[in-house]
């Protein structure tokens, strides 16, 4: 044991003295970079819903993440929509005081993007921090990670909030050309595109390729985005049965709307006089 403390000693001082005091201008300069934390203020809008879009008022709350750091030269809170890196746009300049208040409004990203605030949009807002020494590090940049590595992963870390549209189903969105995805019913062939009728806020239609065709009601119910069809008459075929119709299936995980995606589902059981012909479900997606 005594050899080997020996060795130990003798490797230490050789480590030691091999080193130059010349060798410490090679070490690369630390930049000491205040983080920043951004939330969302307590009991201000947590999300954006668009068919109120005047009662968004959105307050971020921005200091610095540990309250005796150094101060930067400035933060810059900056936002991003739908995670496109590609397009920064400053809320707020110059904020050299913490914590701070930065208010958003539905007006604001309007504005700030151009073009209105619509369902499934996301917005992301974090800082630009400019040290003191006027360095600049960006809360999205184009490659990378913000201000480093392993940054985000420091407990109770929030270098960015997030304002989520919350999905609701818009009708208007439910207007036009759909391909058709699933027709279990095999009217059509999936990539078949048909259209889809707005009736109302909370109706839609469609027709199967059926002889004499009605369109099909779809009920949507808003709070819940499931769909509902009250049973009715649909057309008929070249077969002996006489009018064909349907209805929904009650409970089906089929009977829903995804305005994000465009989707419209449901799950219809076909029947005629004569008895039912079992239960299909029908998806259609909105076309790009």
């Amino acid at each position: 044991m005594k050899k080997i403390s020996g060795l130990y000693i003798v490797i230490v001082m050789a480590v030691l003295f091999g080193c130059r005091k010349d060798d410490n201008s090679k070490l690369p300069q630390l930049t000491r970079v205040p983080i920043p934390k951004v939330t969302k203020e307590a009991g201000s809008s947590q999300t954006i819903k668009v068919s109120a879009l005047s009662t968004f008022a959105g307050k971020i709350v921005v200091d610095k993440f540990f309250a005796t750091d150094i101060s930067p030269k400035k933060y810059d809170v900056v936002i991003i929509k739908n995670a496109d890196k590609s397009v920064v746009k400053t809320i707020q300049a110059d904020i050299t005081s913490f914590p701070a208040t930065v208010n958003l409004t539905a007006d604001m990203l309007s504005s700030l993007f151009g073009e209105p605030v619509v369902t499934c949009d996301f917005f992301d807002v974090g800082v630009n921090v400019t040290t003191a020494d006027g360095t600049l590090y960006q809360a999205f940049p184009a490659t990378g990670v913000a201000y480093g590595a392993g940054v985000a992963a420091q407990g109770g870390a929030s270098l960015t909030t997030r304002y989520n549209t919350e999905v609701e189903f818009n009708s208007a969105e439910y207007s036009g050309d759909f391909e058709v995805v699933t027709d279990e019913w095999e009217d059509y062939e999936p990539g078949t595109v048909i259209p889809v009728t707005v009736i109302n806020d909370h109706q839609v239609s469609f027709e199967y390729d059926a002889l004499e065709a009605k369109p099909i009601i779809v009920d949507v119910d808003l709070a819940t985005l499931k769909t509902k069809v009250v049973k009715q008459v649909y057309g008929t075929y070249n077969w002996p049965y006489g009018d064909a119709s349907v209805e929904s299936v009650d409970g089906s995980a089929d009977n829903y709307v995804a305005p994000c995606e465009g989707v419209l589902s449901v799950r219809l059981e076909h029947t005629v006089a004569a008895g039912s012909f079992g239960d299909f479900a029908i998806v259609l997606k909105r076309k790009e």
